[in-house]
């Protein structure tokens, strides 16, 4: 009986615990990325001035780069994705081993990454305008 709750209040504080340290990978991800994309549009400011020059408009070169980014965050979030359901079944069935009890639900993660890659997918349709032509003077 003392088991029992023992191991049910380890469960809690081990969810409590694994989902702070994904909030936290995930703000240090969001950080990461905006320094990326500072830095990405910082060496290519000669691009733009190019591509402005050349008479493309804002949505075009807007949509160039947003389509980049996107593209970018879709393979970091497949590799994540992959990589975390890796790491999640290697150490779930390192616990099992040592015997705790730990109930796996891959299927939501595979849903959230179903709606990750719609909301990508959407994202990419909606920037990615390919009715504008850059002017040619």
């Amino acid at each position: 009986m003392v088991e029992e709750k023992l191991s049910a209040g380890f469960s809690i504080v081990f969810s409590r615990f694994i989902i702070f340290i994904g909030l936290l990978v995930f703000t240090a991800g969001a950080i990461f990325i905006s320094f990326m994309v500072f830095a990405m549009m910082a060496q290519r400011i000669r691009d733009i001035g190019l591509m402005r020059a050349a008479g493309c408009p804002n949505n075009l070169i807007f949509g160039y780069f947003m389509n980049e980014l996107l593209i970018v965050a879709f393979i970091s979030c497949f590799l994540g994705v992959i990589l975390g359901l890796s790491i999640d079944f290697a150490l779930a069935n390192i616990l099992k081993v040592s015997g705790f009890q730990i109930s796996q639900k891959p299927a939501n993660f595979l849903a959230c990454f179903a709606g990750l890659c719609s909301l990508f997918h959407s994202f990419a349709g909606f920037w990615s305008k390919t009715d504008f032509e850059c002017n040619e003077n």
